[in-house]
């Protein structure tokens, strides 16, 4: 007796469990999509749009790219070497068949016959020992794709003199691409006094006041 009470209860044990299979089955599935869709959800929350604002403004800074860059220092460390050097027709060279070089003070060379004398003059008035510096160029994009501005410093340092800056110049430079980047204009603008010219007036003042000691 007691056997088949054993074996009564064994099967319905079975059975019970047999039946609660499935549910339990279809509960994982549910739980699982839940999760997975929790997932989803999470990571889909996380990603940052495409066309995020702070991403466009980190894109680029500048709209002078670095080819374009290179090609216009390179014009400015010719504009240098060709004053200084004496090389007119080459510093002429530089310009745009009508381009314009001017100082605020008025003096104004235009077309390449008057620009290429402009660095004989220089060689001539510095003895061949001044340098021109061209530093901290800022370059501009114009209104047209053919054209840009570059404002630099330009300082002229007198070697005869202990390398001392014989003048400062602010650059204004507009550029025009015709086959490759040429000065339109330039316009120099001095700033503050002559450090050579300093040395020359207390030189004079030294020999002066010498003169009147011997007398």
């Amino acid at each position: 007796m007691w056997i088949w009470q054993a074996m009564t209860c064994a099967l319905s044990t079975i059975r019970s469990k047999s039946a609660s299979a499935p549910r339990s089955a279809r509960s994982q599935s549910r739980y699982f999509r839940r999760t997975h869709s929790r997932v989803q959800g999470g990571e889909s929350r996380n990603k940052r749009p495409k066309n995020s604002k702070l991403e466009s403004a980190m894109v680029c800074i500048s709209t002078i790219d670095i080819q374009t860059r290179l090609d216009v220092q390179e014009l400015l460390s010719h504009f240098s070497h060709f004053l200084d050097h004496d090389r007119g027709a080459c510093w002429a060279d530089l310009f745009t068949t009508d381009g314009v070089f001017e100082c605020a003070d008025g003096n104004r060379l235009c077309g390449a016959a008057e620009l290429a004398t402009l660095p004989s003059m220089v060689n001539e008035r510095g003895h061949g020992a001044w340098r021109h510096l061209i530093t901290a160029p800022i370059i501009q994009r114009c209104n047209t794709r053919k054209e840009m501005s570059v404002h630099a410093y330009c300082q002229v340092l007198d070697m005869d003199e202990n390398s001392a800056v014989a003048a400062f110049y602010d650059l204004d430079l507009t550029l025009r691409h015709a086959a490759r980047w040429r000065i339109s204009h330039a316009l120099a603008r001095r700033v503050g006094v002559s450090v050579s010219a300093n040395i020359g007036a207390a030189a004079m003042a030294n020999t002066a006041s010498a003169q009147r000691s011997l007398q």
